[in-house]
């Protein structure tokens, strides 16, 4: 199984559909924080090759209706874009949760698992997830990243 080159973790609030927690590796994080970037910056579909990534580039021109018949002059409107995001099926969601209800070894978690088949799906590479523990926040949502900051800085050795 390869391993990804950078094994850093992130995570943050999202507040565009709702206050969703996100976590993810620092290397997908950086890929869709110059994607958006592009995205809103470029005005024409030739700017947007030119500032997006590649494999971005060519996802966000896969959601067209008819991608071979836009050109590099031809307007480009963030607002106007389908969401570039993979969503997990009703299905595979259920199987999340059933997962989830069953309850969660620390330890790595299997790789057949639906949770972990989720995650490498999304990091598009084989990925080692472990489940660590869980805690009650307690807060509103705006302030999750600030709680687990601090939980997370709690426990790192000095």
């Amino acid at each position: 199984m390869a391993r990804p080159k950078n094994r850093q973790l992130v995570y943050g609030v999202h507040g565009v559909i709702g206050n969703e927690l996100v976590i993810m590796p620092v290397d997908r994080a950086r890929f869709l924080a110059l994607t958006w970037k592009a995205m809103v910056k470029a005005k024409t579909w030739g700017a947007l090759k030119t500032l997006a990534p590649p494999k971005a580039y060519r996802e966000i021109l896969a959601f067209q209706e008819s991608p071979r018949s836009i050109r590099a002059g031809h307007p480009f409107y963030y607002f106007d874009m389908t969401p570039v995001r993979r969503m997990l099926t009703g299905s595979d969601w259920k199987a999340v949760e059933v997962e989830l209800s069953l309850g969660l070894n620390s330890g790595p978690l299997p790789a057949s698992g639906p949770i972990a088949k989720a995650l490498a799906a999304e990091a598009g590479t084989s990925l080692v997830s472990q489940y660590v523990t869980a805690f009650e926040v307690g807060v509103v949502p705006l302030d999750v990243t600030g709680v687990l900051d601090a939980r997370l800085s709690s426990q790192v050795q000095p």
